[in-house]
This record gives structure tokens, C-alpha cells and sequence, in this order.
């Protein structure tokens, strides 16, 4: 059954990927800035780069909202904090098309959370068959949600956006949804990508223009029949709130201990509620970096998020002061986990996609070979095989792949069992060496509490 979201919402989705999703969710955070109106951004899917982009403009946190990863009960648990501390809109970016994804689609996280979906729909190189697309995704729902609005996106010239129009008005007619408008490619944001998605918001939020991005929107768009769908004034007096309690402070005394997450441009794929349940668990959170940091601060445990170690290979292995803080960590037995970026520094070697060898920290045996082709991607879960950790106890999980660098041999002590997420066996993943573990798969914190509990677990028995 459906649960209504704390507060009022509003999907984006499209017809498919590049469709302009997050570049209509940016103009879209900064024109209700301007309007006064604050918003809570959130992400579809396990997507960590479009997630930064939304928290900077928003200046809020973004949680990702994944229905395979988490359930529905973790969903719950996941948006209960925003009844604390309430924007005026819950504004979630889509994943690829509208239906894609099975049970982890956008149309299973609108239905699931109640939300009205605002549909975007692709018309590059399109006319009068803008029409037959956009009653196949309106019929395909089957009243099982609400849509808000249609938006064209990637448009042309004035008279090729009049002819879309005109082609929708039966279509607009029937379903009684509003055309809100056609977003043109002139003007639009260009946001780079690389193999991984959109380049690092720290590279691109620079040149992202709130005000153009606001106004760009605005000249293009009719908003207002869209914010009184949603019960939102179109302007409001007070200036909107821009600083978000959505997750505990992670400044808390430590009751339990420090917990040290690496944070620079070269390890970024932290999702947003982790370092604030590991506050929630009673540990202290400390930040430091890898790449420019002599050490880690004084702590109990070390998670390395993912990123793109690749890209700073040279950089990492040339901070040899940080390789030997981290090697005489693992010494002392403080637990070190490292995920997809964070486990390619913990192994012996990353080969470049060019064939240079770079030494990384040597934590873990094995090395790994970058490489042009997708080498995982996809829901999965695992079985844990970290006898250390689990303790002959059954942990599973559930979390995601996306990576382009391959493991050359197995290791003789895996940390998971995996399996894709209609339960086929992929054998073996990931790698683990005393007190430090690390492999390809992110973990959604709701879809692996007993993972993260057990492994906080290990910081408070390691003998040190």
C-alpha cells in the first residue's frame, strides 16, 4: 500500500535517459528560490553525481530514495526526518524512463510514495508523434498515479514547439494535464559527463548559473498551475529556508567512538544518511582526505566511499605519508572498509586504462585494470562471507554496481557472496584482509542495517 511523503512532493521523470531530468530539476530548485520556496531534493535510483548536484543548489542534503534497495519500510524510516524540519516541496529526480527498473522504477517509488509525477518527454527530432509517445506513458500507468504536468524538452526553433503543442491538445484535453511548456536546447545547461555520469559537481557547479538556469525556466515554462496542483503559493513573503536538519548533527560527542569517512574530489560517493545513522549509532564523524591529508584523524574505523580513484591515481600514490597512516591503521586492526573507488586504493595496483601501473595502498591482494567497457552494473545482493564480521551469523544486503575497473584473480577470502537481484548466482566479490574488507558493491544504509551494525560492532571488540 502507498504511504503518503511528510510533506508535498513532485517527481520528475522522462520518457527515457537525457532526457533532461537534472537540468529541469536545477532550474527548477533555483526558480522557486526565487519564488521564496525551499526545496528538499531527493534522488530515484542509487545515483551519487545528479545527488550532489540537487544538495548544492537545494544547499540541503539529497537523499536517495531507492524502493529495491530499501523497502518500504526503510523508505519510511528514511523520510521521517523531513517531518522535522519541512521544506515547501519534496522534489525527487527520476531514474532513466519512467518505467525502467522493475520494482526499482520511478513509477514504483511515485506510486509507492503518492507522488504526482511531472512527465518530461524528449521531442529532439520529433513532431506530430509527440503525441502517440505521450499517451503511451499516460495509458501505461493505468491510474495507479497522478501526473502533474508535461513538459517538452530538447525542443527547437518557436514554430517546432508550436507544432508539438498543437499536436498534444487532444492528448492535454482527455487526461486534463497541463502543457506546461517546451524547454529548448538553446540555453540549457551543459553539464559534462565522463564513464561514471555527469563530471564531479565540485568541476561543474562554478559555471552553473543559478539566476540564468531560474531564468531560463521561467521564460519557457508556465509554473503557476503546477505549484497550485501541488497547493504551493506562487510567491511567498519570507525568504525560504536553506539549511536543513534533515539528518542529525554528525558533531555529536562520541559515545561509541570516531568513525573517519574520506571526502575530496577523488572519493565523493557517500550517500547523503550514512555519516548521520553512524551519528544515530552513537559514533562520531570525522572527514579528511586522502589525496591532500597526511593522515587520517584519530579514530576507531575508516570507511572509504567510492569516486574516482582513477583519476588521481598519481596523486593518491604519491601521498605516501597517507599509504603509511593507512597501513599502520590495518597494523593496530582499525576496521577499514573501502566501496567500488574506495576499494581500488586498498588493493596492491590499479592499471590505467593507457597500461601504467600505479601502487595504491596494498591493503588488499589483488589489483585492478581499468577498462572502456562496463565491467558491473546493477542490483545486487550479497550474502556476507566475513566470518570476522558476521560471526557464523546470516548477514544480507542489498546495494547496487556501477564500475568500470575488473579484479584480475579472486580472492582466497571474499567478503560477499553476490548475487544479481532476481537471486542468480555471480559467485565471489571483494576481498578481505584481517580487519579490512572492501569490494565493487555500494551499500544503501536501510537495505544493509545489519552490515553497518555488525561492522561498527568491530571497532568496539578490535584489540588495539
Amino acid at each position: 500500500m502507498p504511504f503518503n511523503a511528510p510533506l508535498p512532493g513532485l517527481l520528475v521523470a522522462a520518457n527515457a535517459s537525457h532526457a533532461g531530468k537534472t537540468s529541469t530539476c536545477l532550474a527548477l530548485i533555483a526558480a522557486l528560490a526565487q519564488r521564496s520556496l525551499s526545496v528538499q531534493p531527493a534522488k530515484a535510483g542509487p545515483d551519487f553525481i545528479d545527488a550532489s548536484y540537487l544538495a548544492a543548489f537545494a544547499r540541503r542534503p539529497c537523499v536517495n530514495l531507492d524502493l529495491w534497495m530499501h523497502g518500504k519500510r526503510g523508505l519510511m524510516r528514511l523520510l521521517k526526518p523531513l517531518q522535522r524540519d519541512r521544506a515547501d516541496l519534496l522534489l525527487v529526480e527520476g531514474a532513466m524512463g519512467l518505467y525502467d527498473g522493475g520494482r526499482g522504477s520511478s513509477f514504483e517509488l511515485a506510486r509507492a510514495l503518492n507522488l504526482p509525477v511531472l512527465l518530461l518527454l524528449n521531442a529532439s527530432g520529433m513532431g506530430e508523434s509527440v503525441a502517440a509517445l505521450a499517451q503511451g506513458f499516460l495509458d501505461k500507468a493505468q491510474g495507479k498515479i497522478a501526473f502533474a504536468g508535461l513538459i517538452l524538452t530538447h525542443t527547437g526553433s518557436s514554430s517546432h514547439s508550436m507544432l508539438l503543442a498543437r499536436s498534444l491538445r487532444s492528448i492535454i484535453r482527455r487526461y486534463h494535464l497541463p502543457l506546461l511548456g517546451c524547454l529548448p536546447k538553446a540555453g540549457s545547461p551543459r553539464i559534462a559527463s565522463r564513464h561514471l555520469g555527469l563530471v564531479d559537481i565540485a568541476e561543474s557547479l562554478p559555471d552553473l548559473d543559478r539566476q540564468a538556469l531560474a531564468n531560463w525556466l521561467e521564460q519557457h515554462l508556465t509554473l503557476d498551475p503546477l505549484l497550485k496542483s501541488l497547493k504551493l503559493p506562487a510567491k511567498q513573503n519570507q525568504k525560504p529556508k536553506t539549511e536543513s536538519s534533515l539528518w542529525p548533527s554528525i558533531t555529536v560527542s562520541p559515545k561509541k567512538g570516531r568513525i573517519a569517512i574520506a571526502r575530496d574530489r577523488a572519493f565523493s560517493f557517500c550517500y547523503a544518511d550514512l555519516p548521520a545513522f553512524f551519528a544515530e549509532e552513537g559514533f562520531a564523524v570525522t572527514f579528511f582526505s586522502p589525496l591532500t591529508d597526511a593522515a587520517p584523524p584519530a579514530c576507531d574505523a575508516i570507511y572509504l566511499p567510492g569516486g574516482y580513484p582513477e583519476l588521481f591515481a598519481h596523486e593518491l600514490a604519491n601521498n605516501d605519508s597517507m599509504i603509511k597512516a593507512l597501513q599502520a591503521a590495518h597494523a593496530l586492526q582499525i576496521p577499514i572498509y573501502g566501496e567500488c573507488g574506495g576499494y581500488l586504493y586498498l588493493l596492491q595496483e590499479l592499471v590505467l586504462g593507457d597500461g601504467t601501473k600505479i601502487p595504491m595502498a596494498g591493503l588488499l591482494p589483488d589489483r585492478a585494470v581499468m577498462q572502456s567497457e562496463l565491467a558491473g552494473l546493477g542490483y545486487r545482493q550479497a550474502d556476507l562471507c566475513w566470518n570476522l564480521l558476521s560471526q557464523n551469523r546470516r548477514i544480507r544486503v542489498r546495494g547496487h554496481e556501477f564500475h568500470y575497473a575488473r579484479v584480475e584473480s579472486r580472492s582466497d577470502s571474499p567478503l560477499w557472496s553476490m548475487q544479481n537481484r532476481q537471486g542468480r548466482p555471480l559467485g565471489p566479490a571483494g576481498s578481505t584482509n584481517r580487519y579490512t574488507a572492501g569490494s565493487f558493491l555500494h551499500l544503501a544504509v536501510q537495505g544493509s542495517l545489519s552490515f553497518w551494525r555488525a561492522w561498527l560492532g568491530l571497532s568496539q571488540r578490535t584489540p588495539r
